[in-house]
């Protein structure tokens, strides 16, 4: 009752800290005080910390009534919520903002009543509570709600992060009803292709150990299976999921069988190779399932290929020569060498790096006295580089080319044994790293169509803002330059152990917005802090500890077109 604002709100605050059930009766009364929002933010935390019954109907109409307009309230809703018994019962509730609080209500708490929200008519709703009951340690209990959910239509108009989620859940159960809802998605024309991949590909992945969980990356333990029997449907259904027209979809299928070693009929990968009605790209994955295979009809498909048109055809067919008749590799591998296309040229000297064989020592080093001589197209340089260095514990002029190569390069330039990663990059390649690696993690940190902040810069346009260098430099060196409000800021706070770090979002009302490392946000108000520090540490590892020199460069090569290939 005190005349101060503040006062009300921290004696509710300090209430639920001592749970003083004595309170409780004017905790209630402050959450319908419209005019006071902070008063009833620290009197619903409280509630929560109390466990009232009598508060679960004010409650419900605090939330009902804020309608998701304030986002401190919709929380402290839901934490109030979090100690009611009858929370379950709102999944009838007409208000979708009263929904959706109850989720996360019923998600802090582990309930596997939280399942009966997987019916909600709300899509939103419903992804909420599948993010509850599959993300972090799960609700285990509720998994098996959550992979039926599979099998209902539509699911169409949900988001693509509930399908996997879905499609993950039925992996890690592991039963045969789960593999057979793997398998009918999988098969259903009606899906998008992306997801009717993966659903193949959890399949594929039925046995691993250990396991990485393929929506968040967190370590799991599969339940207890049958050994292979995801393989050996996928093995069931190939047939019928190759006759799609889709040609990503084959594409990943062929890729996967070979990857996976999944056992298919080679008759219908030879099919599948020799067919010039299909897309190229699956035909050369075919071409190198085949050669896994060593399949009777390979020496056709092998003559086809190499009379293509089509280079992705060409490029497959020589990397099976290298390996398997290395004397025709060698009697055919440098003709018109000048004609290939450059992707050809590199998987070519990459070629050479993989074969023992002593044929490849002098191309590799006539281009090595090239790149000497400044007469190698930069856009070869990496590969060339690559390839003699397989080479040079066995062969000293080898070696002794690539030293005086490296001796050339100027010792104070940080950038110099990362330069050759600047040219020859393959966009596309690029954009699959950017989007999907499991190590890199790029938008994890990185926004690229969306324009919410993040720990990193927004990559929508930086290829119109950053040269090639300076993308090839905040890739292998964070550290150089930290893009101006992205430094790291660490907050020593008067009253908690624990320092708090991460980039600065905001700063406003007397407050900091913090996205920490883990990509939560905390708000701190600067009356809390004891002391600030602003760091010029970027919060990304440096990439050349993760990626590859090639995809590396591929990425160059991806985010200098962004920005520019709309202009």
């Amino acid at each position: 009752s005190d005349p101060d604002a503040e006062i009300r709100a921290q004696c509710a605050k300090l209430a639920g800290f001592l749970k003083l059930d004595s309170a409780a009766p004017r905790l209630i009364e402050a959450l319908g005080q419209h005019s006071d929002p902070r008063l009833q933010f620290f009197a619903a935390i409280a509630l929560g910390r109390l466990g009232t019954a009598s508060a679960f109907t004010p409650l419900v109409t605090m939330l009902e009534e804020n309608d998701e307009k304030d986002a401190y309230l919709r929380h402290a809703g839901a934490m109030g919520l979090a100690a009611q018994e009858a929370t379950p019962s709102l999944a009838a509730h007409p208000s979708k903002a009263v929904r959706l609080a109850a989720v996360v209500a019923l998600r802090k708490r582990q309930d596997p009543a939280i399942a009966a929200f997987l019916q909600d008519s709300e899509p939103d709703v419903v992804f909420e509570a599948a993010r509850a009951i599959h993300d972090d340690f799960s609700i285990p209990q509720a998994l098996p709600a959550l992979a039926a959910r599979l099998a209902q239509d539509p699911l169409t108009n949900h988001d693509e992060g509930l399908v996997r989620r879905l499609l993950n859940t039925n992996l890690r159960l592991g039963t045969e009803t789960s593999a057979a809802r793997l398998s009918d998605y999988a098969l259903n024309p009606a899906h998008p292709s992306p997801l009717r991949l993966e659903a193949a590909l959890c399949l594929a992945h039925w046995n691993d150990d250990p396991y990485l969980d393929r929506v968040t990356s967190r370590h799991r333990t599969l339940s207890p299976r049958t050994p292979d029997f995801g393989r050996r449907l996928l093995s069931s259904i190939w047939e019928k999921l190759i006759a799609s027209s889709d040609p990503e979809l084959l594409r990943g299928l062929t890729e996967m069988a070979v990857k996976y070693a999944i056992q298919v009929d080679p008759e219908l990968v030879t099919k599948l190779a020799m067919d010039k009605e299909r897309p190229a790209a699956v035909r050369a994955e075919a071409l190198q399932l085949l050669s896994e295979q060593n399949a009777p009809k390979l020496p056709a498909a092998v003559d086809l290929a190499l009379a293509s048109e089509h280079p992705i055809l060409r490029i497959a067919v020589r990397k099976h020569l290298a390996k398997a008749d290395p004397d025709r590799f060698f009697q055919t591998a440098f003709d018109n060498f000048g004609g290939l296309t450059l992707a050809e040229q590199q998987a070519l000297y990459h070629a050479l790096g993989q074969t023992g064989d002593e044929r490849a020592l002098p191309p590799l080093q006539e281009a090595l006295t090239d790149l000497l001589a400044k007469q190698l197209p930069p856009a070869l340089h990496l590969d060339v580089l690559e390839a003699a260095t397989k080479h040079r514990e066995k062969d000293a002029d080898t070696a002794r080319l690539l030293q005086k190569y490296e001796d050339s390069q100027d010792p104070a330039d940080p950038l110099a044994k990362h330069r050759p990663a600047l040219e020859g990059g393959d966009i596309e390649r690029g954009r699959e790293i950017v989007h999907q690696h499991v190590s890199a993690q790029c938008l994890r940190c990185h926004n690229i169509e969306s324009t919410d902040h993040q720990l990193g810069p927004n990559l929508a346009e930086v290829g119109s803002r950053l040269s090639k260098e300076a993308l090839l430099e905040s890739l292998v060196l964070p550290n150089a330059q930290i893009a101006e409000g992205y430094a790291m800021i660490s907050l020593a706070l008067k009253h908690q152990t624990n320092p708090v770090a991460g980039t600065l979002v905001s700063d406003q009302d007397g407050s900091y917005t913090i996205a920490q490392l883990n990509g939560d946000r905390i708000k701190i108000d600067k009356t809390a802090i004891a002391d600030e520090q602003r760091l010029s540490v970027s919060s990304m590892p440096p990439m050349a500890g993760v990626l590859t020199a090639v995809e590396i460069r591929d990425v160059v090569a991806y985010l200098a077109s962004l920005g520019k290939r709309s202009r």
